[in-house]
C-alpha cells in the first residue's frame, strides 16, 4: 500500500499509510490546513525572523511521535491494544492543536483556552473533522476529545452521535 510523505525539518520524512484514509482526509480538512498559518513559536518571529515552525508542522511531528509510540507499545502490549484505540490516539496527536487561535497562546486571554476550543470543533457537526471522524465511528468525536481533555474515560455526553440534535 503506498503512502504520502510531508517533508519536516525535525523528523526529515513523516509519512502517512493509505490505510489510513480518514486520517489523510483529516489533514486535509480546512480546520487542520489553517494551521499552516499559525505560528508555533507566536510572536518570537518578529525577534528571529527564522522562527517560522508552524502549527501545522508541529502537528504532524506529533503525529509522527505518536506513531513510533504505538509502534513500539504494540510490540509488548499489542493484546490491549483495540483498531480504534488506536485510531483515537493517531487523531489525538493530529488534532490536538486545531482551536489555536492566531499567535497561539499570546492571544488565548482574548479568544479563550486552545483546546477547549479544540474540543467544540471535534464535537460540532459543522465542521469537517467532526464529519470525518464520525466516518470511523459514531462515538469517536468523544473518544478523541476525551484523549485531548485528558479524561480516562468517555462519557456519553450527547443525546445522539454524530450530529444529530447536538
Amino acid at each position: 500500500m503506498s503512502q504520502k510523505l510531508f517533508r519536516d525539518p525535525i523528523y526529515d520524512y513523516i509519512l502517512i499509510s493509505r490505510k489510513y484514509k480518514w486520517l489523510l482526509d483529516l489533514v486535509d480538512c480546512p480546520e487542520v490546513q489553517r494551521l499552516r498559518f499559525i505560528n508555533q513559536l507566536g510572536l518570537c518571529s518578529y525577534t528571529y525572523p527564522g522562527s517560522t515552525h508552524t502549527r501545522f508542522s508541529h502537528s504532524l511531528g506529533v503525529l509522527n511521535l505518536m506513531t513510533l509510540c504505538i509502534l513500539h507499545l504494540k510490540q509488548d502490549y499489542s493484546k490491549h491494544f483495540k483498531g480504534l484505540d488506536e485510531k483515537a490516539l493517531l487523531a489525538a496527536a493530529l488534532l490536538h492543536d486545531i482551536g489555536h487561535s492566531p499567535l497561539s497562546h499570546a492571544t488565548e486571554e482574548i479568544f479563550g483556552n486552545h483546546e477547549d476550543r479544540t474540543i467544540q470543533i471535534i464535537q460540532s457537526p459543522k465542521t469537517e473533522v467532526n464529519r470525518i471522524l464520525c466516518k470511523v465511528s459514531k462515538y469517536f468525536p468523544d473518544r478523541v476529545s476525551a484523549l485531548i481533555a485528558k479524561k480516562s474515560q468517555v462519557k456519553k455526553c450527547h443525546k445522539s452521535p454524530c450530529g444529530k440534535n447536538r
